[in-house]
């Protein structure tokens, strides 16, 4: 998991995959010390999810396919861990927003999409983990957006409210109160104008 978040912090690709393959070598040594362990199957979920923003097309696919089921034991081994739903809810959301080409090279080449995947079932795993840890800004800014991309505007500004409500600790814990701040003002902006609107309708 700190591979993984070392990685993330660099712009050059190559120092990115080789702390993300990294990760993965830790993740598959968690796993053959512990096979049902919630830890091992989060590690290898969170290293193959960020190892695909680097891969080729098919490469990127089958990570998605593979994560499928790490993610799912991490949940189910330990249903009151956040990072577990968070990192489920991502892969709800991206699999199902799969675009055509996507779509197409998986049914072709990969024997189709990975079931199960539903914007709805995002929602519910995002939901979880922010019930779970209210204090974490990343699952209240990463709920807020799925709501919004689904227009879901009153339910994307309640969780932005508790967002901007929490102080901020770290470094990127402060960029990510900066955003979901930044989204609050122009959502309640447009909200203003079309009130403005509707009653010069009047």
């Amino acid at each position: 998991v700190l591979s993984v978040r070392i990685g993330a912090r660099y712009t050059d690709e190559t120092r990115k995959a080789a702390y993300f393959s990294a990760a993965r070598l830790y993740a598959n040594r968690a796993l053959v010390v512990k096979p049902a362990g919630a830890e091992g199957h989060y590690a290898e979920a969170l290293s193959l999810a960020n190892q695909a923003t680097l891969l080729t097309a098919r490469g990127r696919l089958l990570a998605y396919r593979e994560m499928k089921g790490h993610v799912q034991a991490a949940v189910e081994a330990r249903p009151t861990w956040a990072d577990a739903w968070q990192l489920l809810g991502r892969w709800h959301y991206r699999v199902d927003h799969y675009n055509l080409l996507e779509r197409a090279f998986s049914r072709v080449f990969l024997g189709g999409v990975p079931g199960g995947a539903s914007t709805r079932r995002a929602i519910e795993a995002l939901s979880r983990a922010h019930e779970l840890e209210p204090q974490r800004i990343q699952f209240a800014y990463d709920l807020a957006r799925v709501h919004l991309n689904q227009s879901q505007r009153s339910q994307a500004v309640a969780v932005l409210q508790e967002a901007v409500a929490v102080v901020p600790v770290t470094a990127d814990e402060l960029e990510l109160s900066r955003r979901c701040r930044r989204l609050l003002e122009h959502l309640n902006r447009q909200l203003r104008r079309q009130i403005s609107r509707r009653l010069k309708s009047l």
